[in-house]
């Protein structure tokens, strides 16, 4: 009789760990957990659970970044003495981003899984402080479109105050670079790792690499910044 006591007890824990009132859940998760196929109350809760902290996740998105910019022109214009300074093929970089993310699940693939791959869309800016050289002042500066795929894989024991992910990204837009005042076409390709915390918040060490169209021309960034999500 002690045995089953205790087993109900475990029971009723469980039911009252996972038990889902059906009658007040919000209609918006039904299409997801039709589209997932979880069946299970347990399944029910824990995807629920990522659809609200995902939601922490989305929205617009404000962002600043610092970090260095190196020049491969300006490096090989160095080696052939043309231009002469100290380290004029690195310069400090400010950067400053707005647009849009989301971590809200897909109806069109399954691997977008709720809080756990994300997407965004963002316009950045980033200017360097130029450096004066013997032919002119060294610089750069670049307006881009850029679109990420992010992934957030949750901590264990800290999984609703802190996950740790990776992200990969492309761009396009206008760049000026070295002792030249005139815009050309570039693509970037970035990559780097990403801490969210609390949601709203994310940190991100991030590298891209710049071209112009006939890759004749090549730059790095590398940078540390703060996102906010609105």
């Amino acid at each position: 009789m002690k045995i089953k006591g205790v087993l109900g007890a475990f029971v009723l824990m469980f039911q009252g760990l996972w038990g889902i009132d059906y009658k007040t859940l919000d209609p918006k998760y039904y299409k997801y957990i039709k589209f997932y196929e979880k069946y299970t109350d347990q399944e029910i809760a824990l995807l629920i659970d990522d659809i609200q902290e995902a939601e922490k996740k989305t929205g617009l998105l404000l962002g600043l970044s610092t970090g260095f910019f190196y020049n491969s022109a300006i490096k090989e214009a160095m080696q052939k003495g043309i231009i002469r300074g100290r380290q004029m093929d690195y310069l400090w970089t400010i950067g400053v981003r707005f647009g849009y993310q989301t971590f809200r699940p897909s109806l069109f693939a399954k691997t977008m899984r709720p809080n756990f791959i994300g997407r965004r869309i963002y316009i950045q800016y980033i200017g360097a402080i130029p450096k004066q050289s013997n032919i002119g002042r060294v610089g750069y500066q670049s307006a881009t479109i850029n679109a990420d795929l992010m992934i957030d894989p949750t901590l264990p024991l800290v999984e609703r105050y802190l996950s740790m992910g990776f992200l990969l990204g492309v761009g396009l837009g206008v760049i000026t670079q070295g002792t030249s005042t005139n815009a050309f076409f570039g693509m970037m390709a970035n990559a780097g790792i990403a801490f969210s915390i609390f949601g709203h918040n994310r940190v991100e060490l991030e590298f891209k690499v710049l071209a112009n169209k006939d890759v004749s021309w090549w730059g790095g960034l590398m940078h540390v910044g703060y996102q906010y999500v609105f």
